[in-house]
């Protein structure tokens, strides 16, 4: 995935930000963390960040979730080199591996939603099932055939 900021940017000066960046701030992780260019994200009020050594790829799916406004409903994906990682990483291992050679550390986000939409929401309830307030002693001994009556 490219990056604006890399496309943006001359190559000297992002190395010249980052290694002043690294010297100020020897705890901190120089990233770009940018929206996916085929998602609809919503975008974020900057794109650089220093982001603490300790902190894992959960808790930076959290703050960037927080910033953009999302709603519960949208699922906020992050790719490192077209890499997710598990949400356990620790974002100092993954900057040893993957960081760029002008030093920053390259995230995109992308939005999706995974719990519907609205047209879903529009859709009308499904019938109740015979089985719905059944109990549960009584399904146990139903055979094969009259399963098949009660899902009718």
């Amino acid at each position: 995935m490219r990056s604006k900021y890399r496309d943006s940017t001359h190559f000297d000066t992002r190395l010249h930000e980052s290694s002043r960046v690294a010297i100020a701030y020897p705890d901190r992780i120089p990233c770009i963390i940018e929206s996916d260019d085929k998602s609809t994200s919503v975008s974020l009020p900057k794109t650089k960040y220093l982001i603490p050594y300790d902190l894992t790829i959960g808790n930076l799916s959290m703050i960037v979730r927080r910033h953009t406004g999302l709603t519960r409903e949208d699922s906020i994906f992050l790719f490192i080199d077209n890499v997710m990682f598990p949400q356990t990483a620790l974002l100092s291992e993954i900057y040893k591996l993957h960081k760029d050679p002008d030093g920053f550390l390259y995230v995109k986000y992308a939005r999706e939603n995974t719990f519907g939409s609205a047209f879903e929401k529009a859709l009308p309830k499904p019938r109740a099932s015979a089985l719905h307030g059944a109990p549960i002693k009584a399904l146990c001994n139903v055979t094969q055939t009259e399963s098949k009556q009660l899902v009718l």
